[in-house]
Order: C-alpha cells, then sequence, then structure tokens
C-alpha cells in the first residue's frame, strides 16, 4: 500500500496551461512556493496597523496564511492517496481563509496596490492544490462516469418495467384475480326488503 501512494505522492507532476504555455511543476517546486508564500504573508501581517482590528486580522492571517506550507508537506509523505488528498484539501482551505483575509486588508486596512500581487499568488494557489486535490481524488474521472452511470440507471429502469410487462402479458388470465379486486373493492350494497 505505501508504495502505490509513494509512487504518485512522488512522481506527480502538475502541468498548468496559462497563456499558451505549459508548465509542469514539481511536488518540491510547489512546496518552495507555498513556503515564500508563507514568507509574504509575514511581511503583510508586519505592515497592518496596530489597532484592535489589524491586531486581530494579523492573528488570523498569520495563522491560515503560513500553514498551508507544511501542511502540503505532511501530506507529501502521507500513508496513502486517500491520506494525500486529506492533507493537501487542508492545505487548500488554510488558502481559502488566507484569501478572504487578505480581501479583508484590502477593503479596509491597506491599499489594494499593496497587496495585490499577494493576493494574485494566493488565488493561483488555491487553483493549483484545487486541481491537485481533485486529481488525487480521482473526481475527474467521477465527474465523467457520472453521465455514465445515470444512463445506466435509465436503461436499468426500462429493463424491469419491460420485464414486468412481459410478465404480466404471460399470465393466464382466467379473471379470478380481477372479480376478487373487483368485490374487494366495491362497496357492499343494502339489501333490499320486499
Amino acid at each position: 500500500m505505501r508504495a502505490v501512494a509513494d509512487s504518485f505522492i512522488d512522481h506527480w507532476a502538475l502541468s498548468i496551461v496559462q497563456w499558451g504555455l505549459e508548465l509542469t511543476m514539481k511536488p518540491m517546486d510547489l512546496s518552495d512556493r507555498l513556503w515564500k508564500f508563507a514568507a509574504r504573508v509575514a511581511k503583510v501581517v508586519d505592515a497592518l496597523p496596530h489597532a484592535w482590528s489589524g491586531r486581530h486580522v494579523a492573528a488570523q492571517l498569520i495563522r491560515c496564511g503560513t500553514s498551508a506550507a507544511p501542511n502540503y508537506d505532511e501530506g507529501r509523505v502521507a500513508e496513502s492517496r486517500a491520506d494525500f488528498a486529506h492533507k493537501v484539501n487542508v492545505a487548500l482551505k488554510e488558502l481559502v481563509e488566507s484569501e478572504g483575509w487578505l480581501k479583508f486588508i484590502a477593503a479596509s486596512l491597506l491599499s489594494e496596490s499593496k497587496i495585490h500581487a499577494i493576493r494574485d499568488e494566493c488565488s493561483q494557489l488555491c487553483k493549483i492544490l484545487t486541481a491537485l486535490v481533485a486529481t488525487a481524488r480521482g473526481c475527474r474521472k467521477r465527474r465523467r462516469n457520472k453521465s455514465k452511470e445515470k444512463s445506466t440507471e435509465q436503461e436499468v429502469l426500462k429493463e424491469t418495467e419491460s420485464r414486468d410487462d412481459r410478465e404480466e402479458a404471460q399470465a393466464p388470465d382466467d379473471g379470478i384475480a380481477a372479480n376478487l379486486a373487483h368485490e374487494t373493492l366495491r362497496p357492499k350494497q343494502p339489501m333490499a326488503d320486499d
């Protein structure tokens, strides 16, 4: 089991197509990029005002903005493909939270021009990790097979209906079952006294 996980985790390469160029990212490249993002987050936190709102946002952002890299690295040594997907998904959740706090900072604490680059980097990292989690979980394959499952389910339903119709047509009709059903459903009429 561990060998299968190692083969996927250690040898994946994420292809990114952007502006007509295809880039291949290795696991260590993504790790380095996440650690650089964490360092940039620390610089943004240091630049925040020391007012109550700045301190609150700083505490939130430093936690989520610096935790994506170690969570991803922990995923790289996962015990299984599912464990890898889970750990990378945790890193993704932290990046999504960071993206939210960066939006808040741009709206109220620092100018957009000062944090535009880090917001863009966070958005790109979210897209990369989203694709990585989907690939690790096999979601892309499942989406393609879902339409096949629906058509198969519909075929099974049609087959069941046609089989029921055939069985009804083949059953001998002596009228007894129909008469019994008719009599049990018919209300009893009072007898006329003559």
